[in-house]
Parts: structure tokens; C-alpha cells; sequence
């Protein structure tokens, strides 16, 4: 069954645990990447009514972004996830700003500047300012005019990096054989 499928799905239905149990065991980067992207399209109302533990999401997603063995696709995805989820946020400020830092990739350093504004939109500032005089990436540059001059960042309105298509094209398993959900499987029993 495809994540493509699977994933928005269980989004729809609210089912994070079952979000969680293929993002937890899918040996797939591919699967991880779509599983965790799609965890970013659950609204506030939904969390709140299906009693989703957001501390958990959050921290699940967080612990993607600062995995050494998470490929820039997850990490683009995850980065994008929380950004979307827009929860009051118990990251750091300051371990957003080490991923700045250390991150070569102008796309997710893009996404960590939005998540940082997020945190804490005037300390971001400040730290933005500084950024922007050292930072030689236009898409970076472009995130930070835009955050310094507007409130609100549609961010899943915005199409996907050229990048991540490329990657799709060429990496997508021949089978997803790591989402075991079937139609007879107690996982899909909701009662």
C-alpha cells in the first residue's frame, strides 16, 4: 500500500498512533519522509478532538531534525511538519539556532528561520538581522524578508523544492512493504 495513500489517511481519521507505529518502524526513507510530512497537515481541532498527545508529536517530529542518520528529505519533511502544526512550541530557541548553524542545505535552513521566528518571534528577529549579513542563499534570504515584513507563512501553499521530486523520482521503492496495514488488520479496527 502506498504512503502516499496510506498517510493521508490516517491524518483524515486522526489516527497519530498509527502515524507513529510506521514512522517508529518503516525501514523506508521514502516512507518516513511522506509519514511525517503528513503529520504536519493535522489541524489544532482535529488534535484537540481525537485528544492527540501534541507534547509527543512535537518531540517525535524535533527528534527527526536532530537525528544525524535522518537524510535531508526527512529532515525537510519534519522541518515543515512542525512549522505546519504550529503549536505552542517547547523547542529551544537556541537548538533551533545550532541547526542554523551547522546546516549546509539552504531549504531546510530555510525551514528552521521559520520554525525559529515561530519560537520566538522577537529574539528571531534580532538573531535574523545578524544572519542575513553573512547568509549567501537567496531562498534563505527570501524567508527572512519575508518573516521580517509579514505575520503569516502559508508554508504548505508553496510548492515542493525541485529537489524533492528529483529525490521521489528516483528513490521510491519498488514496494512499501514496510506498511503492513491491511484490510483485515486490527490496526483499522476503530471500534
Amino acid at each position: 500500500m502506498s504512503a502516499r495513500i496510506v498517510c493521508p489517511t490516517l491524518v483524515y481519521m486522526g489516527r497519530t498512533d498509527l502515524l507513529l507505529g510506521i514512522l517508529n518502524r518503516s525501514e523506508s526513507p521514502y516512507v518516513r519522509a511522506i509519514t511525517i510530512g503528513s503529520m504536519g497537515k493535522l489541524g489544532l481541532d482535529t488534535m484537540r478532538k481525537m485528544d492527540i498527545d501534541l507534547v509527543r508529536l512535537e518531540n517525535t517530529v524535533w527528534k527527526f531534525l536532530i537525528n544525524n542518520t535522518a537524510t535531508v528529505y526527512e529532515k525537510l519533511k519534519a522541518s515543515e511538519a512542525l512549522v505546519a502544526l504550529d503549536l505552542e512550541s517547547g523547542i529551544d530557541f537556541d537548538d533551533c539556532i545550532a541547526l542554523i548553524e551547522k546546516e549546509a542545505e539552504p531549504y531546510l535552513v530555510k525551514n528552521y528561520v521559520i520554525l525559529l521566528s515561530k519560537i520566538d518571534r522577537a529574539r528571531a528577529r534580532t538573531y535574523l538581522v545578524k544572519y542575513m549579513q553573512r547568509c549567501k542563499s537567496t531562498v534563505v534570504m527570501d524567508a527572512i524578508q519575508m518573516l521580517l515584513h509579514r505575520e503569516y507563512t502559508p508554508i504548505f501553499d508553496l510548492p515542493e523544492p525541485d529537489m524533492l521530486f528529483e529525490h521521489y523520482s528516483s528513490s521510491y521503492p519498488s514496494t512499501e512493504s514496510d506498511i503492513t496495514i491491511t484490510e483485515s488488520s486490527d490496526s483499522w479496527n476503530l471500534g
